[in-house]
């Protein structure tokens, strides 16, 4: 659904969560996190990413405080009805929890709410077997079923799943409703050759309510359709008499949020296309930074389309002649000229470091697609994200963590030159960098380097350093850092043995070892989750007694939730049981209910789908349904198709947020693709500088936070 805004509120009694349902959501793109436009949910509440009110972390690298929390009233855009929507499901903070410092991003909660979905791969383990006891299939062969047999199938989706959501759209006129039918419709999809869906939810473009108008202009993009590319460039350039010609009735251009909104769907459908279409939508997005506008100092849109950018790789000309189309806003049609004009960007002091903080991102984006950019292009472009992390360069500290990030992002492992500096500049940025989320993310960053086979004889050379290897740096910040630096440490070393078992190079038992006796140790929450977690990306099972005595001792429901999710990573068959009294228990503890699920459904486990269907049913808090509509969205399979369904169509039983609720599971559970659509955008994004429409964790009405 639409911005399901979920506020977190602290009172000096603890912490009272409070969903304002704004255009219901699922927070779905859950690490933590929340949901808006549709539902998703993905950072603590208390942060407020730079450029709104908090500024860059001070401190040194070793050091790190807490966000903590001042009370936050649910708000919305200037004029914006406030009804219900969707819970931005964002990772709630730890009620032991306690700082001067002020909110700030810091927390690896963000982090991990960020990242999770490609750690967790949750709709891809739905068909693979698990407790389906009262199943017809298990008792009759006695086998589990396959993956065909629980996912739904494209014929249950298309002939009964979309006439249903069609027909709900058709005759619905709750906003909340409508909003999570968009989105839903949009994620179902269009049969290759028809283009139905886009005829159905385009006329909401012209919505008096907001949150229906950017919802519709993102829901063409999630839709993926190309078909819609001159019709999301119209709404980009505002162009009223284009939309009128499609029949929009506008009676002037839309919005800077609608347009925005519409730079994402150009990145989405460009994401999915190939050839021309992808040539034309990235022909608008750099048209439109060619603008006067894009230097007028609003963020939105130049955001919206910089991001969008980090999505669309073009195909590759080594000989194409970057050098004279640096400049030139118009002509760019080759991935080495898309980073060689992003580059210029990069340094383009006419734009606010809020814009220019997306670029490096965007840049590592398109690097990261294999055999994407020559390898001159690809030297040229990193050398000039390096440049900027220089401590004589006068950069401002936002667009500084944006090289971090991108740094992690086209490293290697390797014993190249180039990738030898990349490491090298990782540990002097986590070593000098006066920012402490900096100095964080570049322990995240070194770990991913390290796990990426480069070239040459010794393609995983960091892992081959001994006491001069990334190992070895992670560990000794592990046991001596700051507790905020050792949670940030201890991930790192999970990133880097979760990347070193799939590259074949063997795991350490050295940084095993270290992490359960960490995790042994640990009693404040932020560790106690944090080297849960770590375990868990490592996936290792000799670590299961220490993390069930976990999940047993721990009070605080956040850490008692990445504990839950940590016995799903490493396989805990045997925990199931006791995780499904959770979920049962957890109706008023949204969080725990959400980590609870998740790891239910990285066990395979689908027993619980029918009791949380009932659930949905008669839940009467705004933070529990969307919690379980969560939960459904991702263990749910085929067999929660006909309750949900039923739930949606069901007027005079379920309240308008159930019915709302029941759509976003739908959505979920038909998606057409197996990570969360803007799990892309999320993972490794600088959501530090975000905009209101890129992340809002205080009103969830960004494309991060729709389900």
């Amino acid at each position: 659904m639409k911005h399901c805004r979920e506020v977190l509120r602290r009172t000096s009694a603890g912490a009272a969560l409070l969903v304002g349902v704004r255009g219901l959501a699922l927070w779905l793109l859950l690490g933590p996190s929340a949901a808006g436009h549709g539902g998703a949910y993905r950072g603590p509440g208390d942060f407020v990413p730079s450029g709104a009110s908090a500024g860059a972390s001070g401190g040194t690298s070793g050091t790190g405080s807490t966000s903590n929390g001042g009370t936050v009233a649910p708000s919305g855009p200037a004029g914006q009805p406030t009804g219900p929507s969707t819970p931005v499901p964002q990772p709630s903070i730890s009620s032991g929890a306690a700082s001067s410092a002020g909110p700030d991003g810091s927390r690896w909660q963000t982090w991990w709410g960020f990242n999770k979905d490609a750690f967790l791969s949750l709709r891809a383990r739905v068909g693979s077997g698990g407790l389906l006891a009262g199943s017809d299939v298990f008792f009759l062969s006695r086998r589990e079923p396959t993956q065909d047999e629980l996912q739904p199938t494209p014929q249950e989706i298309h002939d009964k799943v979309k006439p249903a959501l069609r027909a709900a759209l058709s005759v619905e006129r709750q906003n909340d409703v409508q909003s999570g039918l968009i989105v839903a419709l949009a994620k179902l999809g269009d049969r290759p050759g028809e283009t139905e869906v886009a005829g159905w939810i385009a006329p909401f473009l012209a919505h008096p309510n907001q949150e229906l108008a950017e919802t519709t202009a993102v829901a063409l993009g999630i839709l993926g359709n190309e078909r819609e590319l001159d019709f999301l460039r119209a709404i980009l350039d505002g162009d009223a008499e284009a939309l009128r010609a499609r029949g929009v009735g506008l009676e002037g251009p839309p919005s800077e949020r609608t347009r925005a909104f519409a730079a994402f769907g150009l990145g989405l459908v460009g994401h999915r296309s190939s050839g021309v279409p992808r040539e034309r939508a990235v022909e608008a997005l750099v048209a439109w930074m060619g603008r006067e506008s894009a230097r007028a100092g609003q963020a939105e849109i130049p955001v919206a389309c910089i991001t969008a950018l980090g999505l669309i790789a073009l195909p590759s000309d080594p000989l194409a002649a970057v050098a004279q189309n640096v400049g030139s806003p118009l002509r760019v049609t080759s991935i080495e000229e898309q980073l060689a004009w992003l580059a210029w960007t990069l340094e383009r002091r006419d734009l606010s470091p809020r814009v220019r903080a997306h670029v490096p991102v965007a840049m590592a984006r398109l690097m990261r697609v294999e055999s994407a950019a020559s390898t001159a292009a690809r030297s040229l472009a990193v050398e000039r994200i390096a440049v900027r992390l220089s401590r004589e360069l006068d950069e401002a500290a936002e667009v500084r963590l944006g090289c971090v990030i991108a740094l992690g992002l086209v490293g290697k492992a390797g014993e190249g030159a180039l990738d030898v500096r990349v490491r090298e500049r990782l540990r002097h940025v986590h070593e000098t960098l006066r920012d402490v989320q900096a100095a964080h993310f570049a322990l995240i960053a070194l770990a991913q380097v390290s796990a990426q086979p480069g070239s040459g004889a010794r393609p995983l050379a960091a892992l081959e350093e001994g006491k001069d290897g990334t190992r070895a740096f992670l560990l000794e910040r592990l046991s001596s850092g700051a507790s905020s630096t050792r949670c940030y440490a201890a991930l790192a070393l999970g990133v880097l043995e979760r990347g070193a078992a799939a590259a074949r190079a063997g795991q350490s038992a050295e940084v095993l070892a270290a992490l359960r006796k960490a995790l042994e140790d640990a009693r404040a929450p932020d560790e106690v989750g944090a080297f849960a977690l770590a375990l868990g990306l490592a996936q290792d099972s000799a670590s299961i007694a220490s993390l069930r005595k976990q999940f047993e001792a721990a009070s605080d429901v956040e850490a008692r939730g990445h504990v839950a999710v940590a016995l799903g990573l490493v396989g805990d068959r045997a925990s199931i049981r006791r995780i499904q009294e959770i979920v049962v228990t957890s109706k008023y503890r949204p969080d725990l209910l959400r980590n609870a699920a998740l790891a239910l459904g990285l066990l395979g486990d689908k027993e619980i789908v029918p009791q949380l269907v009932q659930m949905l049913r008669n839940s009467t808090g705004l933070a529990a349904r969307a919690a379980i509509a969560s939960a459904l969205g991702l263990i749910g399979d085929r067999r929660t198709l006909e309750p949900l369904l039923a739930m949606l169509g069901d007027r005079e039983s379920c309240t308008d947020l159930s019915r709302a609720f029941a759509a976003v599971a739908l959505g979920m559970c038909c998606d057409k693709e197996l990570l969360p659509w803007n799990a892309k955008l999320a993972a490794d994004s600088n959501y530090r500088s975000s905009t209101s429409t890129l992340y809002s964790p205080d009103t969830g009405t960004g494309i991060l936070d729709i389900l």
